[in-house]
């Protein structure tokens, strides 16, 4: 899986990511007029369940980081690459968290600033949970790969899913640790992330995408894409996530066709790490009702979206060359 493919598929995950938390509160469905309802529910909430984009994210860069292993061991740079991405998220942060206050959403409590722009608390964002457990792993890496580097692929994918199922009880569990610690409930998302990251190691590891290149036609693997996506959306349990996360990512890489459609993929990629970071300020905490009087969900997804690309290139053509000057 070359860089493009991998853009191409975090285009996908932002898209899902997006779409993910656009439909999948009930509060916001109740908001909706859909086309067609199943069980007095719209479709577009049925449909959210075929979203997967922390497991996208982190299998992507379980894969991505055991290349930059293999090339080197050690990886001095992986320090500043994630200062790099905390800077891009304290920009983000700041700027969405003033516009918030102006505005009269919210508030700006000192003893909170501290703790929202290290991401160790996230009331001022929620969505942003997922960047200091990505950050920890993502430091930690060179340690875990030479752990794992003997052990037999078979071992870690059963091992990786059990230890899944583990952790994922834990935090259901103890969910209300997020707000009242912090640290233990960390401990509990490094854990519960471990797994799918060493999914992407593994998928480079064992070379499957090279040994099946050009075995399958696009349409038989278009057609099992969509199988899969279908499945997911009919069997939304626990317990296969990561394994569609896992195949989604590998019958897309051995798809061997690349057009339009990739380019804008593989585009919205480039962006992802932004839209990541800004679209649930538009659609949750300062225009939400603006953006649910769209009512219809393709309306809503698409202005959703349209806003927060359209804020990252901004972002990258007014700060871009200030970030990647001074870091």
């Amino acid at each position: 899986m070359n860089k493009q493919v991998s853009l191409e598929l975090k285009g996908i995950a932002i898209l899902m990511m997006v779409y993910l938390h656009l439909f999948n509160r009930k509060s916001n469905i109740e908001l909706i007029t859909d086309f067609c309802y199943i069980n007095d529910v719209p479709l577009a909430y049925y449909i959210h369940y075929a979203t997967h984009p922390v497991a996208f994210f982190l299998i992507l860069s379980g894969f991505g980081l055991f290349v930059n292993y293999e090339k080197n061991a050690k990886d001095e740079n992986r320090v500043y690459r994630n200062v790099k991405l905390y800077v891009h998220y304290i920009f983000i942060t700041l700027i969405f968290k003033c516009i918030h206050v102006l505005l009269g959403r919210g508030e700006f409590r000192l003893e909170d600033v501290f703790l929202n722009l290290t991401g160790i608390k996230t009331s001022w964002n929620n969505e942003a949970w997922f960047l200091l457990p990505f950050v920890c792993l993502s430091l930690m890496y060179p340690y875990i790969f030479r752990t794992i580097r003997n052990v037999p692929t078979f071992y870690i994918f059963i091992g990786g899913y059990i230890a899944y199922f583990v952790f994922s009880f834990l935090i259901g569990r103890f969910e209300a640790m997020h707000y009242s610690n912090q640290w233990l409930f960390l401990i509990l998302c490094i854990g519960h992330f471990l797994p799918m990251f060493l999914y992407g190691a593994i998928m480079k590891k064992s070379n499957i995408i090279a040994k099946y290149y050009s075995k399958f036609n696009c349409i038989t693997l278009l057609f099992f894409l969509l199988l899969l996506v279908l499945l997911r959306c009919l069997l939304h349990d626990l317990w296969w996530g990561p394994i569609y996360a896992f195949s989604f990512i590998l019958l897309f890489a051995l798809i061997q066709y690349r057009g339009i459609i990739n380019n804008v993929l593989a585009f919205l990629g480039s962006h992802s790490m932004n839209i990541w970071l800004i679209h649930t300020w538009y659609c949750y905490y300062i225009f939400h009702d603006q953006i649910y009087s769209l009512k219809f969900p393709f309306l809503i997804y698409v202005a959703t979206l349209a806003i927060s690309l359209m804020t990252s290139i901004t972002f990258n053509f007014l700060f871009g060359k200030l970030l990647n000057k001074y870091w």
